[in-house]
């Protein structure tokens, strides 16, 4: 594929258990991250398999401008380790990328949370993918920002919205 399997690490002053909990709220990809203008859950399998319908737009490039993806996805939340947690994804149908597959894993790392982000896209057109390969790594890279960024946010201001996440994390897991 001309599009590498991008992976972001990052360390966020917040346990597994907080991260991971605002990176299950899927409804919230669509306002969390950059590009993405629908993050619908539309089929619940089980309290930890869900169908996601997704809505990403791209910018113009050299002056062009690339048509809205839609995709669908699988994701699935595992525990592992005891304390860590990977929210896993694999591509069900798109309009045109031939495959998207990837994972977010967050793990104890000192007092805080190491978070493993890897994402693989494999375009439907290689030689535009090559235009925009820098743009798909930006992406990747600020949605791990974006992430720590909404998990400082309820950890440090009114922790009713992170209470709420942890809450559905747990019900999800059966805990």
């Amino acid at each position: 594929s001309p599009w590498p399997r991008i992976t972001v690490l990052q360390r966020i002053e917040a346990t597994p258990d907080q991260v991971a909990s605002i990176m299950f709220d899927y409804a919230m990809h669509k306002t969390m991250f950059e590009g993405i203008t629908q993050s619908d859950v539309s089929k619940q399998e089980s309290p930890t398999i869900a169908i996601l319908d997704y809505t990403m737009v791209f910018p113009k490039v050299l002056g062009i401008t690339l048509p809205d993806e839609h995709y669908t996805v699988r994701d699935t939340l595992s525990v592992f380790g005891g304390t860590g947690y990977e929210i896993s994804w694999t591509m069900i149908k798109a309009s045109t990328i031939k495959d998207t597959q990837g994972s977010a894993k967050f793990e104890q790392l000192g007092n805080g949370t190491l978070v493993s982000y890897t994402n693989f896209i494999n375009p439907p057109r290689p030689s535009l993918a090559k235009l925009i390969v820098k743009m798909a790594v930006a992406r990747v890279q600020d949605a791990v920002k974006a992430l720590e960024k909404e998990v400082l946010a309820e950890r440090n201001g009114d922790q009713t919205k992170l209470n709420a996440h942890l809450a559905a994390l747990a019900k999800a897991l059966g805990r």
